[in-house]
């Protein structure tokens, strides 16, 4: 088989299984999650780099057919099998994490260039005599709510 041909099907079968993965209409019920969740992702002009909270981790699988098949079964084994996503809120700003909800702090959730933002501007509301302002952190509970959240938010203005 030529080289082009085989990526050929390969990307072939990547839309076939992303078609199998945001079907929430034909999904086992236990599935459902992980269809909507996966099929949220497919359709939503959200930039998926702003949805992750490690960017270059899961988003990065978005720019093409394969790498999105593979992030729509990561998304599948978490949701139906183990339970090692959550959807993390910081500072108002709604993100999927791989990881279980209760094994995660807030320095999981936040990369080192938006804690030292954050401290830069607390060093500079302590010094105008205002009160600091925390980072805050709170969890969704399905996925439902995570689209919800992002729907009200926009995404756009978040830093997190």
């Amino acid at each position: 088989m030529n080289r082009f041909k085989e990526y050929e099907q390969n990307y072939l079968d990547a839309v076939d299984s992303i078609k199998k993965y945001v079907d929430t209409e034909n999904c086992e019920k236990y599935e459902k999650e992980s269809a909507t969740l996966c099929k949220f992702l497919f359709e939503t002009d959200v930039n998926p780099y702003q949805l992750f909270v490690h960017e270059t981790d899961a988003s990065q699988l978005a720019d093409s057919a394969q790498g999105f098949a593979d992030l729509c079964a990561l998304i599948h084994h978490a949701l139906v099998d183990d339970g090692d996503i959550c959807f993390p809120v910081v500072d108002g700003s709604p993100k999927i994490l791989f990881a279980s909800r209760w094994e995660v702090s807030l320095d999981d959730c936040i990369d080192a260039h938006y804690k030292d933002m954050i401290d830069s501007i607390n060093e500079l509301f302590v010094k105008l005599g205002e009160s600091p302002k925390p980072i805050t952190l709170e969890f969704l509970d399905t996925v439902d709510q995570f689209i919800k959240a992002v729907a009200q938010t926009g995404t756009e203005k978040s830093l997190a």
